[in-house]
C-alpha cells in the first residue's frame, strides 16, 4: 500500500512537470508571435510612411507638370479652360439640383400614399420627373401587391379562403371552346384583354 501511494506521488510529480512544461513552450511560442508582430507592425508603419511620400511627390510632380501645360498657352487658350471648367461645375451644380428636386417629388409620391421612402430612393430617381414617377408609381405597385399576397398568405394558413371576386366581368375562363370559337374578333380581343387584368 505504501508503494502505491508513493506511485501516485510520483505520477503526480510527474504530471506537474508536464504541465510546467507545456506551459513552457506555450510561452515561448507567445513571445515569439509578439514579437513576430511587433516586427510587422513596424514594417507596416514604415510602408505607409513611404506610401505617404510617394503620394505627396506625385501630386507635386501632377502641379508641376500643370504648370508647365500652362506655361506653353496664351492668354485665350487660359481664359477658355477657366470658362469650361466653370461651365462643368455649373452643369454638375445644375444636375445635382435636379437631383434634389426629383427627390422631393419621389418623397412626395409616396408621402401621399402613406408610405416611408425605402433606403434606396435614390435608385429609383430618374433622370426627369416622368422617369422618376413612373419609377416611384411602380414601387408603390409592388409594394401594395407584396402586402396583399401577405394578408392573402396570412388569412389562408388561418383557414380562411380568399375568393377574390370579378363581378358581372367574364374572362376566357368563363366560356366554352364553342362559345369562343362563335365570338366575333373584337368581342375576343375585349375578352382576353380582361382575362390579362
Amino acid at each position: 500500500m505504501a508503494d502505491e501511494v508513493i506511485d501516485q506521488q510520483n505520477n503526480g510529480a510527474d504530471d506537474q512537470k508536464a504541465e510546467e512544461n507545456v506551459e513552457t513552450v506555450t510561452r515561448v511560442q507567445f513571445e515569439q508571435m509578439k514579437a513576430q508582430s511587433e516586427e510587422i507592425a513596424k514594417q507596416f508603419d514604415a510602408l505607409k510612411k513611404s506610401q505617404s511620400g510617394a503620394d505627396s511627390k506625385v501630386s507635386e510632380l501632377q502641379k508641376l507638370l500643370k504648370l508647365k501645360e500652362e506655361e506653353g498657352k496664351s492668354e485665350e487658350e487660359k481664359f477658355a479652360d477657366r470658362i469650361k471648367a466653370i461651365e462643368t461645375e455649373l452643369q454638375s451644380e445644375k444636375q445635382a439640383k435636379q437631383q434634389a428636386i426629383l427627390k422631393g417629388v419621389a418623397i412626395s409620391l409616396l408621402g401621399e400614399k402613406g408610405l416611408k421612402p425605402p433606403k434606396y430612393l435614390d435608385r429609383l430617381i430618374g433622370s426627369d420627373a416622368q422617369e422618376t414617377e413612373a419609377n416611384i408609381n411602380g414601387y408603390i405597385e409592388e409594394r401594395l401587391e407584396l402586402e396583399l399576397s401577405i394578408a392573402d398568405n396570412f388569412a389562408k394558413n388561418n383557414g380562411r379562403t380568399i375568393t377574390k371576386s370579378k363581378g358581372d366581368v367574364k374572362t376566357m375562363d368563363d366560356y366554352s371552346d364553342a362559345e369562343i370559337s362563335a365570338m366575333s374578333n373584337a368581342e375576343f380581343e375585349k375578352v382576353q384583354d380582361r382575362s390579362r387584368k
